[in-house]
């Protein structure tokens, strides 16, 4: 994931958290993650796979996976036209 995509997400997140009028402590509860994970994934500074799912779920925001999934997922590559990696030989 680009730094750009990170910082873009955690913006959303924390849009979407204020909002709602939430608190970073009652997301990360309600997300099962730790307090740190959220900042991290707002501050868009790096966080794991498992914290963006969690997130995103308890935002109601699980399109937000469909569409990353879509979007750079290997059949995206084959409808844009771009070959499948190769491995290499070893």
């Amino acid at each position: 994931m680009t730094k750009q995509l990170q910082v873009d997400l955690g913006l959303q997140v924390r849009a979407l958290r204020l909002v709602r009028n939430q608190s970073q402590n009652e997301l990360a509860s309600q997300a099962g993650v730790a307090l740190g994970a959220l900042k991290r994934l707002e501050n868009g500074s790096g966080a794991t796979l498992r914290t963006l799912v969690s997130v995103a779920q308890a935002l109601g925001r699980s399109e937000w996976l469909h569409e990353l999934h879509t979007t750079t997922g290997p059949a995206s590559r084959l409808r844009a036209g771009k070959p499948k990696p190769q491995k290499t030989p070893t």
